[in-house]
């Protein structure tokens, strides 16, 4: 009868040695992954919101200013569709 032998226990060791390995050296490469991807920043940030409302209700057909530009009170901001305040107009000059 023949014995079946298997591989050497020095083969083994080394198998293993060499998955434990490879598995410490994916989870230090995601370690160092996961440390790179955090946004760090230092500063101060400073927001003013202002409440702004027009003196009649229309369609606004053009923005004067961006995002970020200096305006001063009573600057135009935005142009408003005025067909239908003609149209009233009109109609109140009629009777």
């Amino acid at each position: 009868m023949a014995t079946h032998k298997g591989p050497p226990k020095a083969v083994i060791a080394v198998v293993v040695l060499l998955l434990l390995g490879g598995a410490g050296w994916f989870w230090w490469q995601s370690q160092q992954q996961a440390a790179a991807s955090a946004n760090t920043a230092t500063g101060s940030v400073e927001a003013n919101d202002y409440q702004v409302a027009a003196a009649i209700a229309g369609r606004i057909t053009s923005v004067k200013v961006a995002e970020g530009d200096t305006v001063a009170a009573g600057d135009p901001l935005v142009k408003l569709d005025n067909k239908a305040l003609k149209l009233q107009v009109t109609q109140a000059e009629q009777g």
